[in-house]
């Protein structure tokens, strides 16, 4: 190839085009970057760990336990709820807990007729259960969720229905109320 064929001016325009093409080719190499990482990275599942105590608030961290004591109701007066048994539940995970409420021993088979009583879990802001003890013989959960590493105070009532009518003063077998929490 005879560059001298061609005019002047295009045999610039070629050179400068040579010379841009290696420059750049040149400074894309030069300009490279180094490497960079994310480490170490560390993987944890959540927790839930889901505390209850008697009182209001009590659940502060090592005054909660595993369980607490429930309602003891003597001379209940038919459409009147019974004094008020204080309780706190702590969720000390580190996720948002639906907490669920269920009485795992189911329908009563003697003494007082478990659709008669009303138990009322009141556990402030919205987040209220009642209903007749059988409703709870499946988890029935609460409006809100507990957020992580919170607490809710709540009280514990029975009432005895309105229209019940008995005299020789039956009672409710012993139970329990569980409380769950999940995500």
């Amino acid at each position: 190839m005879n560059i001298r064929k061609y005019a002047p001016i295009a045999r610039a325009i070629g050179i400068i085009g040579v010379v841009a093409g290696l420059v750049t080719a040149v400074t894309f190499a030069a300009i490279a970057s180094n490497q960079v990482s994310l480490a170490p990275n560390t993987l944890a599942a959540a927790s839930a760990n889901l505390l209850i105590a008697s009182g209001s608030d009590n659940c502060v961290d090592g005054g909660s336990t595993t369980s607490a004591p429930g309602l003891t109701a003597t001379n209940l007066v038919p459409g009147v709820a019974s004094a008020p048994n204080p309780f706190c539940i702590r969720n000390r995970g580190t996720i948002p807990l639906t907490i669920t409420a269920s009485i795992p021993q189911g329908v009563f088979t003697s003494g007082i007729n478990p659709a008669d009583v009303t138990l009322t879990l009141n556990c402030g802001v919205g987040n209220v259960l009642s209903g007749p003890l059988t409703a709870y013989s499946s988890p029935v959960a609460f409006p809100n969720q507990l957020a992580a590493s919170s607490e809710m105070d709540c009280n514990e009532t029975a009432t005895l229905s309105s229209s019940y009518s008995d005299a020789t003063g039956m009672s409710v077998p012993t139970f329990e109320v569980d409380f769950v929490g999940n995500q």
